[in-house]
């Protein structure tokens, strides 16, 4: 793991998010080594995958990250301002602009009409996924080269869990994708057509 960025998030008092560390280092790596312009994430919570997401931009020197979160109806006790405190605090609050959209609004009507980099941590599962995958705003991105990154994987542990909430497991997603980390919070993708 990127000692860096965990570093950086405990500063940022993100410890409570130490699950995805491992996982923030692979989106890390992939935006240092690919250079996306345009990042969209969906479901900023905390902050963690923000973090890491934009010291990779800072380091690059280049890039943007529009975070979108529905934070009055969150659950995860912060709201934007939070947020972007803790970012500025970092010297990261440049790379990133943060909005206070539910991610199925931002969906039926994106800010962009290019993206290089998608990350959805929406409460997804199966279901989730497949209503990004089957809409053509994103179909298009994806046929010029944009993945979607998503939190989860067919984990054991994390398809019981999908079971129990009465989700779809991430089994059963109709389209291919690989996982990255496999862990009850894991990291998947599904890949642009010009990977």
């Amino acid at each position: 793991m990127n000692k860096r960025i965990e570093e950086k998030m405990v500063e940022m008092n993100l410890g409570e998010g130490k699950y995805c560390f491992p996982y923030v280092t692979i989106l890390y790596d992939y935006i240092i080594e690919h250079r996306p312009k345009i990042i969209i994430e969906l479901g900023t919570g905390h902050g963690a995958t923000t973090t890491g997401m934009a010291m990779a931009l800072r380091e690059n020197n280049e890039g943007h990250i529009f975070s979108h979160d529905y934070y009055s109806e969150s659950g995860w006790g912060t709201d934007m301002n939070v947020v972007q405190e803790k970012l500025n605090s970092v010297e990261l609050g440049a790379w990133v602009t943060l909005k206070n959209v539910n991610a199925y609004d931002w969906l039926f009507s994106p800010s962009h009409t290019k993206i290089d980099m998608l990350y959805v941590d929406i409460h997804n599962d199966a279901a989730v996924i497949e209503t990004f995958m089957d809409n053509s705003f994103i179909k298009g991105q994806m046929e010029n080269g944009m993945p979607l990154f998503f939190e989860g994987s067919p984990h054991p542990e994390r398809e019981t869990v999908c079971r129990a909430r009465g989700q779809r497991p991430f089994s059963s997603l109709k389209y291919h994708h690989e996982t990255l980390y496999d862990a009850r919070t894991g990291l998947s993708v599904i890949w642009g057509d010009k990977k």
